[in-house]
């Protein structure tokens, strides 16, 4: 397979850039909307304030980046706007991302901008890794309001067969009252605090095909492919076992471990909350040491990079531990699988693991 190569969007493209879009959360095509899409896509690549990239691997598109050079006012010079990037799942990890920002940066350059700016949702970690390594800084929140059916139709996929540790078998539904109380059993507060009624969502093993699609497309987006280093041992996806939260039908989060039965323990591998704030991570988490609790297992264990604060907060108020600091582990890591960044959350350099622990 063939190196990313990144060029401008061409007219032949559209079916390609629609198709990506798609996934990125746009409404897809239909026969009613296709040539007013075909017409938007034409006017776009005529602007002379536009510039649209795809990147391609052996002919085929698989990347696509806009880029809008935009004036701001008390700005002499423009400023350059990134609306949409997206790269196919099946490519995620292999650098297209990467070589997509890159040429943006360098025209915003070529045009005399002051700035890049993009906007990217809470849950996109991997995204935000990758922008921090290219230099980019977090400055805060974007807000939206909705028209009619102009809302997002972004659906986050689906997951599969995985290892079930007994009792969690079953959906485990888990409505205001039950959450706060499990949050409170292991020792915290629980996630910011909700205005009004908490919703009512359900926690169960995954245990069909589509809930191990969906997983998957989860690790490609959000830790950059099927596998995740920790303690420099390769964990692939398919070998995990895992929860996920549900609310209305939707799959809202994921939670994956391994079991270490014969050292009554349970590493805890990722948690991911595609909605942060709602206490769908501590409930994936209660659900788990309920679990481990009752299956006789002693220990539940996670490492974590030395840059991810917000996760050293979110363990050590649910009664984690540091247990050791592997010095060196991420770089290790990193020579097994290069998509890991060297420079991590809010700027930090990323080299060491450290290892959290719960004694149930």
């Amino acid at each position: 397979m063939g190196e990313p190569a990144v060029r401008p969007a061409r007219p032949a493209d559209f079916a390609a850039v629609a198709a990506l879009l798609a996934e990125l959360g746009r409404p897809p095509l239909t026969a009613d909307s296709e040539d007013a899409a075909l017409a938007v896509y034409a006017r776009h690549l005529a602007r002379s304030d536009t510039m649209s990239l795809v990147a391609e691997i052996d002919g085929s598109v698989i990347g696509f980046m806009s880029l809008e050079f935009r004036e701001r006012l008390n700005r002499t010079q423009l400023q350059a706007w990134i609306p949409d990037i997206i790269v196919t799942p099946a490519h995620r990890g292999k650098g297209v991302g990467r070589a997509l920002l890159t040429r943006g940066i360098a025209l915003a350059k070529e045009r005399g901008c002051w700035s890049v700016t993009l906007e990217s949702g809470r849950s996109r970690l991997v995204a935000h890794r990758l922008y921090q390594s290219a230099r980019m800084v977090d400055e805060g929140e974007y807000f939206i309001v909705y028209f009619g059916s102009s809302q997002s139709t972004k659906s986050h996929g689906n997951l599969g067969d995985v290892e079930a540790a007994g009792p969690m078998a079953a959906p485990l539904p888990l409505t205001a009252r039950s959450r706060r109380q499990m949050v409170g059993g292991a020792g915290t507060q629980g996630d910011a605090a909700t205005a009004g009624p908490v919703p009512a969502f359900a926690v169960a093993a995954a245990g069909c095909e589509a809930d191990r699609a969906w997983l998957a497309d989860l690790w490609r987006a959000e830790w950059g492919g099927a596998v995740m280093v920790s303690r420099g041992v390769a964990h692939g996806m398919e070998e995990a076992a895992a929860l996920l939260a549900w609310e209305d039908g939707r799959r809202i989060g994921a939670l994956t471990y391994r079991l270490q039965r014969e050292a009554a323990s349970c590493e805890l591998l990722s948690i991911n909350a595609l909605e942060p704030g709602r206490g769908v991570g501590s409930a994936l988490l209660a659900t788990l040491e309920g679990a481990m609790r009752a299956a006789g297992i002693r220990r539940v264990w996670l490492v974590t990079g030395n840059d991810n604060l917000d996760a050293l907060r979110f363990y050590q108020r649910r009664g984690y531990r540091l247990a050791a600091v592997h010095v060196g582990a991420v770089d290790a890591a990193r020579r097994r699988k290069p998509v890991i960044p060297s420079v991590g959350c809010f700027g930090i350099p990323l080299h060491d693991e450290i290892e959290l622990e719960r004694r149930l």
